[in-house]
């Protein structure tokens, strides 16, 4: 560990900076710079230097200021994009310090630092170097001088050690044991840890998968929020306190991304999860395929109910009406044509209709999406969008032509 830890302060260093200034312009293939690295550098620190250029080239798709951060493969993974981060940065007032548990390489700690101070705590003595070198980073750039630091510690004694306990935000460790998981119950620190926290101080937001359970006592104390980012749920979060909008309640949060990660544009909906969900007789004029976060959060009741739809079958998926309701958290479709769920019956249709690709979406339908496009895309220029669900007790094909997004709703 001193030697790696070495080599990640070097990192971080002036001359760090140097050596990867100069390889994010060398094209040579990789086995190359390896070789050149290596007559002036360390193995350890060449590897280092040629990982650090790849992973921030991955990283740009998370985070816009990556060309001046630093990553681990696994911290990069885990870490919370810039569009989300900031948008939940915007729950906690301006100001107000906060405190960043498990912050890991920092996705939440740089957000939260764009409003105010916060401190940093993890247990990874690389994880917290390259932290408080991203904070740096980033405020440098973006022009802000707000106190950031962070601190080497484990969260299970902090806890006890702090005597007055400030708010805070946690991303527990999914994969203590080295296995992912979903469960707070298996992951680090334990739900024990994080009651504890809240008893010394209850304005707190807790990082959870989409899929995470939550001890029965959060689902009056908490808000918790599901939040997609460019289609696919991305975490789930509990909400307490001062910065819990609406106790008890469920929401469904679609962020966007814009050209400034400071103000992201996002879309929200608040209900009460598992609602009945009213069954459609018939296919109506156009059908939607709701938002991750709305199926993440059990809210199709709630949208069925709020926007007047019905769904095409009891599971809930897809949902149906004869109107367009005013909401992002909806893709809509306007319904063409309902063929037969028939193979051979549909490759002859899409040869009469002089189809080409054939897109294809689907719940509840056993078929392997990847085979039947390839066997059902035709040789036009017209793609054909086909959504594969089930209704009235059997699968339809339904062909369907996208719409423009609906005006946001007010």
């Amino acid at each position: 560990m001193p030697g790696e830890l070495d080599d990640y302060l070097w990192l971080i260093s002036d001359e760090g900076a140097r050596w990867l200034a100069k390889l994010s312009v060398d094209e040579r293939p990789l086995h190359q710079l390896v070789a050149s690295l290596r007559r002036e550098l360390s193995a350890s620190r060449a590897r280092l230097v040629v990982e650090q250029v790849a992973l921030r080239r991955k990283a740009e798709e998370k985070f816009p200021w990556a060309s001046v951060m630093f990553f681990t493969s696994l911290g990069l993974e885990q870490a919370t994009d810039a569009w989300v981060g900031c948008y939940k940065a915007q729950r906690w007032p301006a100001g107000l310090p906060v405190v960043d548990l498990c912050c890991g390489i920092g996705g939440d700690l740089l957000a939260l630092s764009t409003r105010g101070a916060v401190t940093g705590v993890d247990r990874s003595p690389v994880a917290a170097i390259l932290a408080q070198a991203n904070a740096q980073a980033v405020l440098a750039k973006l022009g802000l001088s707000h106190h950031v630091e962070v601190q080497l510690a484990d969260v299970a004694q902090i806890g006890q050690a702090w005597p007055e306990f400030p708010p805070w935000h946690i991303d527990p460790d999914r994969r203590p044991e080295g296995h992912r998981t979903a469960q707070p119950e298996w992951s680090s620190p334990a739900p024990a840890v994080l009651e504890l926290l809240l008893g010394r101080q209850h304005t707190a937001a807790v990082k959870l998968a989409p899929a995470a359970d939550v001890p029965p006592s959060w689902d009056a104390q908490a808000e918790r929020e599901w939040v997609t980012l460019a289609g696919r749920c991305r975490q789930q979060v509990a909400w307490f306190g001062q910065v819990a909008k609406d106790p008890g309640l469920h929401a469904a949060t679609l962020v966007k991304r814009t050209a400034n990660p400071l103000s992201p544009v996002a879309y929200r909906l608040v209900g009460r999860p598992n609602l009945p969900v009213p069954v459609a007789q018939t296919v109506k004029t156009y059908v939607f395929d709701p938002d991750p976060s709305v199926l993440a959060s059990k809210l199709v009741g709630e949208v069925c109910h709020r926007f007047a739809l019905e769904a095409l079958s009891s599971h809930g998926g897809y949902l149906t009406a004869d109107h367009l309701p005013p909401s992002q958290l909806l893709v809509p479709y306007r319904v063409d044509e309902i063929l037969p769920f028939d193979l051979r019956k549909l490759r002859a249709w899409i040869r009469r209709r002089n189809k080409g690709e054939v897109i294809i979406k689907k719940r509840g339908a056993p078929v392997d999406v990847d085979k039947w496009r390839r066997l059902l895309s035709g040789k036009g220029d017209e793609p054909l969008h086909l959504i594969l669900a089930e209704h009235s007790g059997h699968i339809r094909a339904i062909a369907v032509s996208p719409l423009p997004e609906p005006t946001p709703e007010q």
